[in-house]
């Protein structure tokens, strides 16, 4: 049964009537599989027909969907980009992925129709994007007024709990009276719990202000809600227990009888 049931699988997916069997493979490979919201990353597309005498032609629908199956519009994919055909093997392109507003796990579906041997066939392609809110660190350095050096493009890094951010890396210039506010977004997995981040130099020592400085930030504490629900709860319990001892009622034995 398992059989059968699988190979009816394989015929909806390559439905024809031609004996010839398609060696074709088809892929998707983002530049960047974890994005910030509203932002962007290229998707390369690949199909492969290994038996090219008998391939014609390929094409492709592109589509980003949410966690529940709904398209997210001709806007998630690049202008002209979201179709596509060839009449060559292998075939590559690169689309751009415009991430949604809303933070979540998104899955870009690729379907690829084959024609070969006289015949179409679909390849179905799927990968997740994690859409993402970015954690923005932020510190402003000012060069004091008094200050007897102004910075000529100066390198500084942000440093997250005591490592660079190489990627963080910015070329500054800071004249004596003036600031400069540096901002990085995170948008990596970290631990729940406290971190600290500061911005420093690569090794270049600058007298200002803010420059070198921890800050700490709290990074998925969890919500208060599940506590709140427990307290109403015992709140809820409590309140029904006096209820229930102040309504009881009373059993009255009367005064114990006088001995004679």
């Amino acid at each position: 049964m398992a059989l059968l049931a699988l190979g009816g699988f394989a015929g909806m997916l390559y439905s024809d009537d031609s004996s010839a069997d398609s060696l074709a493979t088809a892929t998707i490979k983002f530049s960047e599989s974890t994005v910030k919201v509203s932002g962007s990353t290229t998707a390369t597309l690949t199909f492969t027909e290994a038996d090219s005498d008998n391939f014609e032609k390929v094409s492709y629908v592109a589509t980003l969907k949410d966690s529940k199956g709904v398209s997210m519009g001709e806007t998630a994919i690049s202008t002209s980009y979201a179709t596509g055909e060839s009449s060559s093997t292998p075939y590559t392109r690169d689309i751009t992925v415009n991430a949604p507003k809303t933070a979540g796990v998104y899955t870009l579906e690729v379907v690829f129709t084959e024609t070969y041997a006289g015949a179409d066939r679909e390849i179905k392609v799927v990968r997740n994007l994690d859409v993402r809110e970015p954690i923005t660190l932020s510190v402003t350095v000012t060069n004091k007024d008094d200050s007897s050096l102004s910075i000529t493009d100066g390198t500084f890094y942000f440093y997250l709990d005591g490592k660079r951010l190489d990627d963080s890396v910015s070329t500054t210039s800071i004249a004596i009276g003036g600031s400069h506010t540096f901002t990085y977004e995170i948008i990596e997995n970290l631990k729940s719990g406290p971190h600290t981040y500061k911005l420093d130099t690569a090794g270049d020592s600058y007298s200002v202000d803010g420059l070198g400085k921890e800050y700490t930030f709290y990074y998925n504490q969890g919500s208060t809600s599940l506590y709140t629900y427990i307290m109403v709860i015992i709140f809820i319990v409590v309140a029904l227990m006096a209820v229930w001892v102040y309504r009881k009622p009373v059993k009255n034995y009367g005064k114990p009888k006088a001995r004679r």
